[in-house]
């Protein structure tokens, strides 16, 4: 009798066991499942956004200094390096970039910043040492000009200060308006405007006589349609 005993109570705890088992498989499905729906749910709401920034940096190198009141090329030679820049003089001067627009942009405002330096010993925070740069931009697709084309955004300007000689200067110009469309062929104008001409650029800006030696402009449009990967 005491063998059927033990007999009976092993396959007892053998029923319980697989019992507890089966739940425990059951739960650990539904928790898979659970996390399984909530990271896919994730991947499809999370990563997609509406709109994302996307920045742009135009090299000086690429700029195409206009024949008449343009800019000017050229090396300056540093300590380590020797590196190039687009000089801009103390009178009125004028370059743009050109290039096809592989981004989609979405809205039409840019952040825009310019970096730019000064290789003369009147660069030193003075009160005559001001800088105005101006800023343009458009676009043009098919069938529409192009080499008579009119800027279309709204031209802004800012005026930065020529603090130390040698440094590096970043500037930063108001929400830029532009009027560049995805898939187009884009004209981004740069310039320097000494004299006052411009409204955004009163007479007084622009006061210092050295050059005022561009290094790079970057655009950080919104575009449409980006996976962030998150």
């Amino acid at each position: 009798m005491r063998k059927y005993r033990i007999l009976f109570l092993i396959a007892c705890a053998v029923v319980l066991f697989g019992m507890s088992s089966r739940t425990r498989i059951a739960d650990w499905e539904v928790f898979l499942t659970s996390q399984s729906d909530q990271r896919l749910d994730s991947w499809i709401d999370g990563p997609f956004t509406a709109t994302k920034t996307e920045c742009v940096t135009l090299e000086n190198t690429g700029i195409t200094c206009h024949a008449t009141g343009g800019c000017t090329k050229a090396d300056v030679a540093g300590d380590n390096f020797d590196y190039p820049v687009a000089a801009f003089t103390d009178a009125d001067g004028l370059g743009t970039w050109t290039f096809n627009n592989g981004l989609n942009v979405a809205g039409t405002t840019a952040a825009v910043r310019i970096f730019w330096t000064a290789n003369d010993v009147a660069c030193n925070n003075g009160s005559d040492d001001d800088v105005c740069w101006t800023l343009n931009a458009g676009s043009a697709g098919n069938s529409e000009l192009w080499q008579t084309m009119t800027l279309g955004g709204t031209m802004v300007a800012v005026t930065d200060k020529c603090h130390t000689n040698g440094d590096i200067h970043i500037a930063t110009f108001p929400a830029f308006t532009h009027d560049i469309s995805p898939g187009e062929r884009v004209a981004i104008q740069l310039g320097r405007d000494a004299d006052g001409t411009d409204a955004e650029c009163v007479t007084g800006n622009d006061d210092f006589t050295g050059d005022a030696k561009l290094l790079a402009v970057e655009f950080c449009f919104e575009v449409d349609n980006i996976f962030s990967g998150e």
